[in-house]
Formats: structure tokens, sequence, C-alpha cells
């Protein structure tokens, strides 16, 4: 019998294996203890991209994994424990014959037949892609529930609001938790002329099939201004499909109803404007005219009726036609002048413009008639001024001021030697320069036709911004005062604008904006910082714990190591916080090799792999002292190895070396202020594309850059001269195209020297006295009562610091001494300290900070605080501090 079974049991197994190696979803994989590939099904071959078995069987397992380290961690954290007979499953990163990477989750067991391992594969990687997707819905969901501008509403089948986001506070005055306890209130806010209409809506159930609607209305917001909704509502079910309430998207809609209204009004007005213009208007289809405003009745003398269907031809004089049929042909849009004909076949001087516009299928014309008759009589009236007209066009002419004058058909009458100096043109030349067109960009030209448009009778002169092109392609910001001379008729005879070059002006507001973003950059950095290290001091704080509870040497191991990289952490925060910080210079003897250390570390951390970054340094400099302030020399290197990187597109070999250097009178340019002497020269070699003799003239020069435009402000380099003129140094260039750029910055070297001070060796003292730890973090809290539990302390954790405050002032003697965060909701750790010691003056106190831009070690000392220490602290160095602080005198 219990042979039968065996053999019962072997045949229930091959069926299985065999199932499983014709199984089309999953790939079956055998290798041996050598991870040699014994054998694969087809679904296998499937997945990585192979013919057939015979492709894969005989080889090593390495051709499936995407490196030599990847295939040597397998064999190290998964095989080895299939191997010994326990089973394990990972999602992994697999690669595919092409070398592609996909995601799959692989079973193993142990294969004992072949003395190998059994692998099942299935493909995960649209798995993967829905759980992305999920979870970016999700977030979507909460971004556009809570934070978007409309005010959405969720109401559940029984009429009760499940959701209401906050923006029904800024559209109706009445904040969510007033929407959710009265559920009647939407109503009560709805104009009654709609109420019975809404609450008729809201009724149409259906059965949960609810249409969309999209419906408008008037409310009446808390502070009782009329308000207009538009209302989208829609059902909303479960995954089961069960009806689960409606949707609601409320949108604050008055400024579009107030727009339509006004823009009711402006119709009106651009009608009673179109028969009230001064100019004669014409609408015509191939000669036909389809329409016309009463200002061409007055100039023509036919009344609008007749006008209505005339060939519009018959309103031109005889010698004008040929003129007005070429234009009309070829569609020309400016002015030109030409002679009229009225009813009662007198002739006059008229104006004309017309513009091709569609109409039904093809083009129709609209042409503007102006009876100029006035104007021509101005022009003989001017005639008669030309010598006062001379006159004053010398004094424009010799004016400093840019002056120039022209018509508003773009033609410039005359301008001065100023204006031709800026934009590079003759005089003679400007005079057959279109000023609207030629000297203005495309992008001014509609915002500058309305500054002009402005100009009136009353209103004589504007004053506006914009830009002119150069006769070399070059632009230049300007500002304009621009007047203008009328005739009777109020019709604009000439412009006179005077130009001032605002490029100074615009540099500066470049600059100020430049400085206000990096003050940005530095609060940002000190945010970062300050959240960064408290969650470095919370896993710092646990690490350290787990190596006094665990004596485990190979553990020990592996958390000192966690610890080192923690630590290593806070020094790159650290960095970036000096890097980012501004003020005043901080000027001492430093030792410069180490700064130059320092940000070569910094700069690492986001080195491209492509960039080889080599350290040369004379021992003649390892112990050269300058006097400078430390962060200003790493924000040298930073810009300088910044731009080399740029340089070389982010590949090649970058060079920072350090080696003395004498420099005589005549080695120092002008523009610096060094004296002979012995100096400390910093180099910053690339061999990147370099630049030529033009460019380099330009290069400090503010603004000035040769990046593409949003890539660079051009202040970077400018800054670097600035530090290093600050700093009495001298900084040189020497670059040839396509072969590299060398920066070197000379440092006056000092005597002096900063006394250097042996670090104490770090002991793990113990003590008995009470601690008050305030932390407002709760983790943080935690791990620092359990540190010091540890060595015997006995610690009050607190999290408010007004509930710590309570506590201290119920039993003052009760705590020998108090540690506190900085950063804390309602009282900070300063103000907490400086509380307790109104209570208690002699009280001992301890300030932490991952990062406060309102106080510093000085600034703590001040005010009493015996120790002020920046998180995240190991253990030693908290021990050690409060071991200080308590033993003081």
């Amino acid at each position: 019998m219990g042979a039968n079974n065996l053999r019962s049991s072997q045949i229930d197994s091959s069926k299985l294996y065999e199932q499983l190696f014709n199984n089309p979803y999953v790939g079956v994989l055998v290798e041996d203890e050598n991870r040699i590939i014994l054998e694969v099904n087809q679904s296998f071959c499937d997945f990585f991209g192979y013919a057939q078995p015979t492709e894969v069987v005989g080889l090593s397992a390495q051709i499936l994994h995407r490196s030599e380290e990847s295939y040597k961690c397998f064999g190290d954290l998964v095989l080895n424990k299939v191997l010994r007979n326990e089973p394990h499953s990972i999602r992994y990163q697999a690669k595919r014959k092409d070398g592609s990477l996909f995601w799959v989750r692989i079973s193993g067991q142990q294969e004992q037949t072949k003395k190998g391992a059994l692998w099942t594969i299935v493909d995960i990687n649209e798995q993967l892609i829905v759980e992305e997707a999920l979870q970016k819905s999700e977030l979507k969901f909460r971004i556009l529930a809570d934070h978007t501008f409309d005010w959405e509403s969720w109401l559940s089948p029984q009429g009760e609001h499940i959701y209401m986001s906050p923006s029904c506070e800024r559209i109706t005055g009445y904040a969510q938790e007033e929407f959710i306890s009265n559920p009647q209130l939407f109503f009560e806010l709805i104009n009654p002329t709609h109420r019975e209409a809404i609450k008729q809506h809201y009724m149409e159930d259906n059965g949960g099939e609810i249409a969309d609607h999209a419906l408008e209305f008037s409310i009446r917001t808390k502070s009782g201004e009329e308000c207009w909704i538009e209302h989208h509502c829609y059902a909303v079910f479960d995954d089961q499909g069960n009806y689960a309430g409606r949707r609601s998207n409320n949108r604050d809609i008055t400024e579009r109803k107030q727009s339509a209204i006004a823009l009711e009004n402006s119709r009106e007005r651009f009608k009673a404007l179109h028969d009230a213009s001064f100019g004669g208007v014409i609408i015509h289809d191939q000669g036909q005219i389809l329409d016309c405003n009463q200002s061409l009745s007055e100039i023509t003398g036919f009344s609008h009726d007749e006008l209505i269907g005339m060939d519009g031809l018959k309103l031109i004089a005889p010698d004008s036609l040929d003129l007005v049929l070429q234009n009309i042909r070829s569609g020309y849009e400016k002015g030109y002048e030409v002679e009229g004909v009225r009813k009662d076949d007198s002739i006059y001087p008229l104006a004309i413009r017309g513009k091709n516009i569609p109409y039904r299928g093809h083009e129709a014309r609209v042409i503007e008639f102006r009876d100029i008759t006035d104007r021509k009589l101005v022009e003989e009236q001017l005639k008669g001024s030309i010598k006062r007209e001379k006159e004053m066009a010398n004094i424009v002419r010799t004016a400093p001021i840019a002056i120039a004058y022209g018509y508003p058909d773009g033609k410039l009458a005359n301008c001065n030697a100023a204006f031709s100096e800026l934009t590079q043109y003759s005089i003679v030349e400007l005079q057959q320069v279109n000023w609207n067109k030629i000297l203005t960009p495309a992008k001014w030209q509609a915002s500058e036709e309305k500054e002009l448009s402005l100009l009136s009778l009353a209103h004589q002169s504007v004053q506006y911004e914009k830009e002119y092109i150069r006769k070399d392609g070059s632009i230049v910001p300007i500002g304009l005062t621009v007047t203008a001379r009328f005739d009777s008729a109020g019709n604009v005879i000439n412009y006179i604008g005077f130009i001032v070059d605002i490029t100074a002006r615009k540099a500066a507001e470049e600059q100020l904006r430049q400085k206000h973003k990096m003050e940005a950059v530095g609060y940002m950095a000190g945010g970062i910082a300050h959240n960064f290290n408290n969650n470095l001091s919370i896993i710092l704080g646990n690490v350290e714990l787990s190596q006094l509870r665990i004596q485990d040497p190979q553990v020990q191991e592996l958390l000192n190591n966690a610890k080192i990289a923690i630590l290593r952490s806070r020094d790159i925060v650290s960095q970036i916080i000096t890097y980012s910080r501004k003020g005043k210079q901080n000027k001492a003897s430093i030792q410069l090799l180490p700064i130059i250390d320092e940000t070569i570390n910094l700069l690492s951390s986001t080195l491209p792999a492509t960039i080889n970054l080599q350290k040369i340094v004379d021992p003649d400099c390892n112990f050269s002292f300058i006097h400078a302030d430390a962060s200003q020399i790493q924000e040298i290197l930073v810009n300088l190895c910044n731009n080399a990187i740029q340089a070389m597109d982010e590949k090649g070999k970058l060079i920072v070396s350090l080696e003395p250097a004498y420099l005589s009178q005549r080695d120092i340019p002008s523009q610096y202020n060094g004296l002979p002497g012995r100096y400390a020269k910093l180099s910053i070699k690339d061999n990147g594309c370099g630049m030529s003799a033009d460019i380099l003239d330009k290069i400090f020069d503010p603004f000035f850059t040769t990046k593409e435009e949003y890539k660079g402000a051009g202040m970077g380099l400018a800054t670097v001269q600035g530090i290093v003129a600050q700093h009495d140094g001298v900084i040189k260039v020497n670059s040839i195209p396509d072969q590299g750029t060398v920066f070197s910055i000379y440092f006056p070297v000092t005597n002096k020297t900063v006394s250097k001070t042996e670090p104490s060796q770090k002991l793990l003292p113990e003590g008995t006295e009470k601690i008050l730890f305030v932390d407002d973090d709760e983790m943080l809290a935690s791990i620092g009562e359990m540190l010091l539990s540890e060595k015997g302390y006995r610690v009050t954790a607190m999290t408010e610091s007004r509930e710590a405050l309570k506590l201290f002032a119920a039993n003052p003697d009760h705590f020998d001494l108090m540690i506190t965060d900085q950063t804390m909701p309602d009282v900070t750790g300063q103000e907490l300290i400086q509380k307790l010691k109104k209570i208690k003056p002699d009280v001992r106190t301890i300030l932490c900070t991952g990062y406060s831009s309102k106080i510093n070690k000085e600034e703590a000392e001040k005010q009493g605080i015996n120790a002020f220490c920046m998180k995240p602290l190991d253990l030693p160095e908290l021990l050690q501090t409060v071991r200080r602080v308590l033993d003081e005198e």
C-alpha cells in the first residue's frame, strides 16, 4: 500500500511539473548549483526574448541579470536560501536578450534531483504600471479635491455631505463645518428666483442614474454680496456599481457674468462708435457696398440707403481710379491719398485705407474714408512756418537726449544725432526706416499701437517702454515719452518721441531680482536643513540605541556603517547651508586646503560620472593660510567648477590645483588692489570648448552670458571677480577655443594661523540627574528619552512647549537640566528657556536645532543658554554636552 501511494505521488508530481512547464503565463528555469541553466520552458523564452530553449540551455544564469554585481548579489541573498531548502520569492529587475530591463516576480525552491534550483517567473511590468497609476490617481484626487480653485462637494444618497472642499469658504464665506452641520445651508444661499428649480433638480434621483447637469444661478454670500455659480453634478458609484451619492462642482463665474454684460455694452458702444466715427467706413464685396456708417453719408452727401448696394468706385475721382483698383487687387493695407467725388460732383482730398477680410467663403474689403480737406489746409499753413521748424529742428538735432518725430504711417520725418547714435543708423538712413516695423521688434508693435491710441487732444502725451533693433541687429531697451500734434479735426499729424536708453536701469532691476532669487534659495536650503536634520536625528538615535542594546559584533559593524553614513549626510547638509548663507563677510585666518577639500566633497555628490575630477596640491601649500570668508571661497569654487562642467558638456577632465606664487607689481592688473608678495594660486582647469578673445573681454561683465536663455543670468563670473577683489586677490583667465580654459585665482598669503586644539577623547559619561527633554517631534522626544535613560538619567519627555512650561512651573526644583528643540509651534525653544529662567534663573539649559536663522551659538551664549547644539547629535557628543553643562560651576 505504501509503494502504491509513493508511485501515485510521483505520477501527480510529474503531472504538476508538466503543467507548470506548459503554463503560458509562467516562465520556468532550472539551474544547477553552479548556476548553469539546465532547462527552461517556452514561456521563459517569450519573457526574455529568446526564440527557443536551446538558445540558453547550458549557459550561465548571469545572462539574465542586469550586471555582474546584480548576479552575485542575487546568488548571495536569494539562491543560497533556496539551495538550503528555504523557498524564496522576490520582486526583481531582469535583463532580456536585447539588453532591456523588466520587472518580474521570481519564486524558487530546491530541485533535489538536479541538485540545483527550480525558478518560476511571472512578468509584473504591467502590474507595477497599474500600481503606480493608482498611487498617482489617489494623490491627484487629494490635490484636486483639497486645493482646487473650485468648490467641490460629495452628497450621500441620504442627503448628507460626505466631503466639502475648503474653497467653499473662499466663494461663499461659509466654512466647511457650517455646510456639513447644516445640509440645507446650500439651498438657503440660492437666490429665491432660482431656489425651487435647484431643489427640484436635486430631487431627481432616478435610482442613482443622474444625468450630468450644468446650471447657472446666483447665491448670496455671507457678506451679503451676489455671486454667480456654474454648477455641475453627476452620480458617483462604488467599485461594485452601487450608487454612492452625487459629486458637485461649483465655479465662481461672477466675473464672467460681469464680462458678458460688459461685452454686450461694448457691442452697443461699438455700433454707436461705428455710426459716429469721424471717418467713413465701407464694407464692399467686388465693388458693391454691403454696409457703411453714418459718417460716410456726411462725407459724400449720399444717404445711407443710397450707398447700400452702390458701386463704391463711384465715390472715387476718375484720376484716382487706377491707383485705387491696383491697391484693391494687391490687398494693400496702408493708408494713401486720392481724390473723392461727392454726390454734388465736387472733388475733395481723401485719405483711404483698406483691409481684406473673410466674407462668405471669399474676401471682402473694409475701406476707411477720411476727408482731409482740413488737413490739407493745415499743411498749407505749415508751409508758412518752415523757418521756425528749421530753427526747432536745429535745437532738436543738437540735444543730448534722443529725439525723433514721424508720421502715423511709420515714416520718420527727422531725428537728432543722439537718436542716430542710439540706433546705429545714419540720419539719412533713418529717414528711409519705418519706425514701427524696422526699429520695433514684432512683439512690441501691438502694445505700442495701444499706447499711441491713448493720445488725443485732451491727452497729448504717453510714456511707455519697449525695445529697438539696432542696425547691427542688437537689442536695446528704451523708455519713451511720446507727444502728438493734431489737426483741427483731432487727427494725428505726427508723433514726437523723446527716447532714453534704459539698459543700465534694466540691468539694475535684473540684479535686484537675482539677489531676491538667491535669498529665496538660502531660505529654502535652511528649511530643508531643519527637516532633514530632524529626520537624521531620529535615524541616528535609533542606530545608537541599537548599538547599546545589541552586542553582536557583525550587527555592531553594520550599525556603525549606518552611523557613518548619517554623519556624512549631516556634513553635506552643513555644507549646503554654508554655501547658501548670505550676509556680511566673516573673514578670518583660514587654511585654504581644507576649504578646497570640503567643496570638492560637496560637488562630488552631484558630479556626473563622465567628469574626471583631479586635485593637485603643491606640498608647500599644505598649510597655507589666507585672510578670507570661507563661505565665499566655496562660492568661487562652486561657480567656476560648474561653469567648467558645462563648458565640457558634462564629460572630460577637471583639475583643481593649489600652488605657491609670487606676484610683482607688474603682474597685478590695474583693476585690482593687491600688493606685490607671496600668494596662494588656486587654479580650475578644464578641457572644454574654450572661449575666443572677444568673449574673454566680456566674461566678467554683469549679466553677460553665452548660455541659452533661461539657463543663466550672467552674474556668476561677475560675482567671482567681486569676491576676489574683496579679498585683495587677483583673477586671471587663459582660454583657447576647442582646447579648454584655466581660471587662476591668487590670494595673498598671511602668516597668521589659527591655533589647533586636540579633540578630547569622547567618553560616554553617565549620571542620575533629572532632565526635562522637549521636542515637538514625538519620535525625537522618545529617542532622546531612551538614549539618556540608558545612561542612568531620569528623563521626562514632552512634545508641547506650553505643557512643558506648566510642568516646570509646578515644581522648578524637580529638574536639574532642560534640553529643548528651537523650532516648535506656539513657543520656540529660545522663548521657552527665557520663560524658565524667569521662574528659576540658574536652571541649566541646552538648545538644539536642525537649522535656525533666528539664533546661533554666539547669540545663545549672550542669552545665558548653557549649550547650543546642531542636530543630529551622536550619542558621545550628547552625553558629553549634558555632563559638561551639569558639572560646570
